[in-house]
């Protein structure tokens, strides 16, 4: 077995502190994990041997699955495999999916890898997201440290990580969108959206969201709140706890999309949206006849 690497920077609460573990084998050699008398979850990170892709996996049972699992060898001959764990495992399968999600949009936005697969789903983790983020950066770190993948990445760089969300993120720019004009018309809250000629829904910042979606939204709703709260793309209203208010512009596929990040709850849908006048580079005018 080639080295096993760990941290030894504490961070986070005085009970549950999270300290990252990383293990590492080369690709050729990675049923060596399978070995190991390790339990608790993981997260773990294939690079291939064209040094552009890599895909990012989570298990509660991570020998087998990193391991054994053929899924790995499907996209090409791996170069390194690393299993990241919490040190004392202390963390539970939920984190450990957060952690997923944390890690594959980091390898994709700051280490430039083209990540296997769709984006994690990853799981809500309310006030544990920041110490998960730094428990991410600091793994990534030690990745880097043991000097067989990412020795070309900042370690200032690895430790912030991705901003996240950047399949929803809309330009920082006012005036730049166009289309038909909407306004929420459910729970009193006041967000504006523009559909645009593609029928893609951009929800504009200054935005009102509510702050705790239902279990029924599902998770993924709960997982962006966390993430863009963290990045500061969303934040508390001034006034009132129940809402927070968006600082920029998200994309959405469809109404009811962007109606269920808005309202944290199922059951408005296009039906949410009132239309309002049109927008060309920012500037309202007038609708266009209905046929």
């Amino acid at each position: 077995m080639h080295s096993a690497f760990s941290a030894i920077s504490y961070f986070g609460d005085d009970e549950r502190p999270l300290v990252p573990s990383v293990l590492h084998v080369p690709g050729a050699r990675r049923a060596d994990l399978s070995r190991l008398r390790v339990t608790g979850p993981a997260v773990y990170l294939a690079l291939y041997a064209d040094g552009i892709h890599a895909y990012v996996g989570v298990s509660g049972d991570y020998p087998s699955r990193a391991g054994e699992s053929p899924h790995l060898t499907w996209h090409g001959a791996l170069e390194q495999v690393f299993v990241i764990t919490e040190a004392q495992d202390r963390w539970t399968l939920d984190e450990a999916r957060a952690a997923e999600r944390i890690v594959w949009e980091s390898l994709n936005e700051v280490c430039g890898y083209v990540t296997l697969g769709q984006i994690p789903l990853g799981a809500p983790v309310a006030d544990r997201y920041a110490q998960l983020r730094t428990f991410c950066g600091r793994a990534l770190q030690i990745i880097a440290a043991s000097g067989h993948a990412l020795t070309n990445i900042p370690d200032a760089a690895l430790l912030v990580g991705a901003t996240g969300n950047s399949d929803i993120l809309g330009d920082d720019l006012p005036g730049l969108y166009e289309g038909v004009l909407h306004e929420f018309v459910g729970k009193n809250i006041a967000a504006q959206a523009v559909e645009g000629p593609d029928g893609d829904w951009t929800l504009l910042a200054g935005s009102e969201v509510w702050s705790t979606p239902v279990r029924s939204a599902g998770q993924l709703v709960r997982v962006r709140h966390e993430s863009l709260l963290y990045s500061g793309c969303i934040e508390p209203h001034p006034s009132d706890p129940r809402l927070l208010v968006t600082r920029r512009h998200l994309h959405f596929s469809s109404p009811s999309g962007a109606a269920l990040f808005v309202a944290g709850s199922k059951g408005y849908g296009p039906a949410g949206w009132r239309r309002l006048c049109m927008v060309r580079n920012g500037v309202p005018g007038p609708l266009p006849r209905q046929p």
